[in-house]
């Protein structure tokens, strides 16, 4: 079965914004990814809500390694969280959202991510889950201690399989 990554859209950050949002998603795939190298003005959780639904109605997993240590941490959200990132410095995440059109499951993301500077790496996976069902048309990117700074990049794909 073949698989195609088609871009549906690329936000780069010019200036300091609080979120960045993605509507009108396609219908027309199986599956998105999301590729991000985020920036904020404050170390903190990267999260995704969809359809603006922000009620703490989803779930997260994440399984991290720092200079200092190895853990996990499980617990409710207003997003679906995609990472930990760093202040000032650039991160890289990317983030898959399967089934995201399909009505009769629950809407769920893995991502993978990474953060450091001189002193704090910061690497780790995350699995995320909402309990509404609706299709996604529209997915809204939001820090939990802060903003999105210039040069962050956020690029959407839509994934075919035939």
């Amino acid at each position: 079965m073949a698989t195609t990554f088609t871009p549906l859209a690329t936000t780069t950050v010019s200036s300091t914004v609080s979120s960045i949002t993605f509507s009108g998603i396609s219908q027309s795939y199986t599956d998105l990814v999301a590729i991000c190298t985020p920036i904020f003005d404050n170390s903190g959780n990267m999260f995704v809500y969809y359809n603006s639904v922000t009620s703490t109605s989803y779930a997260s997993h994440r399984i991290f390694i720092t200079s200092s240590a190895t853990a996990s941490w499980t617990g409710s959200e207003t997003g679906l969280q995609l990472g930990n990132f760093i202040s000032g410095q650039p991160g890289m995440c990317i983030a898959n959202f399967m089934n995201y059109r399909n009505t009769n499951i629950r809407r769920t993301s893995l991502s993978q991510y990474g953060s450091h500077d001189a002193s704090t790496p910061r690497y780790g996976s995350v699995s995320a889950r909402s309990a509404n069902t609706e299709a996604i048309t529209s997915l809204t990117f939001f820090s939990s201690a802060g903003n999105f700074l210039a040069d962050t990049v956020i690029t959407l794909y839509g994934i075919a399989q035939s």
